[in-house]
């Protein structure tokens, strides 16, 4: 039995569709500078996604004694890279939003491709998994072509009877959190916009693995530059990256007893 009515099932599918605009923006460049950004054991950056919300945590007043905020970058070992930031409060989970990177499936009745979790209430009160997801809208705004804009468009309120226990500090939470995405993505801003073609960054270990997992899932979103993959001239230097086109190798084939060459495109 479903845990959603065929209405909230047509909503929710517009949500997770509407998420498809994030992959579409995707190019080589802006998924290297995500690693960077949300890999914390990374040393060739100084720009991390932690101290991002860190930083509005106080703009917008909450207090950080206690607070400890990581990021990662997971399972792009297994064909399903994803990021992750996490908001722990006195050593427990409190928050959480994931972004897949490699898209699988499509399916409303599942959280969608971008989505928060409320940690805390899992973590202390053993409540249903399923009605403390949050999923995240993208759109683009149409003054802004070259930016999206995230938004909560589901789940901002808890629906279970102790909600009024830590809801409210949970949408400050989450309210940060999308300050910071809108931010990275506003093409009009210049300190943060994460689309800039002119800032560049050295090629991160996994950049091209996760590339391929992207590739590897193209059923439902096709990043920009497809099959393109990341390369550095020199010593991995961080202005000589260039992204390179399908590489020609040679396949050695038999036919009728003769063996014959043939030059093959590999992405």
């Amino acid at each position: 039995m479903s845990l959603y009515t065929e209405i909230q099932l047509l909503e929710r599918d517009k949500i997770i569709q509407s998420q498809k605009k994030f992959w579409d923006f995707l190019d080589i460049n802006i998924v290297n500078k995500l690693i960077h950004l949300f890999d914390n054991n990374s040393k060739n950056s100084n720009e991390k996604i932690t101290k991002y919300i860190e930083n509005e945590r106080i703009i917008q007043g909450l207090d950080n004694s206690g607070v400890n905020i990581e990021s990662y970058v997971y399972n792009y070992n297994k064909s399903d890279s994803s990021l992750s930031v996490i908001i722990k409060k006195n050593d427990i989970d409190f928050l959480h939003i994931t972004i897949h990177l490699s898209v699988k499936s499509i399916n409303p009745k599942h959280q969608g491709l971008i989505h928060m979790f409320k940690d805390i209430y899992k973590v202390l009160h053993k409540k249903p998994k399923n009605k403390l997801y949050v999923l995240i809208n993208v759109k683009i705004p149409h003054d802004k072509p070259h930016s999206l804009e995230f938004s909560i468009a589901d789940g901002y309120s808890t629906n279970i009877n102790i909600a009024n226990i830590y809801d409210s500090e949970i949408q400050k939470e989450m309210n940060v959190i999308i300050i910071v995405l809108n931010r990275l993505f506003d093409e009009n801003n210049k300190e943060f916009y994460i689309g800039n073609k002119n800032i560049l960054v050295p090629i991160h270990n996994i950049t091209n693995v996760v590339l391929n997992n992207i590739n590897s899932h193209i059923s439902h979103v096709i990043r920009k530059n497809k099959g393109s993959r990341m390369y550095a001239k020199l010593n991995n230097t961080p202005f000589n990256i260039k992204t390179i086109t399908p590489v020609k190798r040679t396949i050695r084939r038999k036919h009728n007893g003769q063996i014959t060459r043939k030059r093959h495109r590999k992405y």
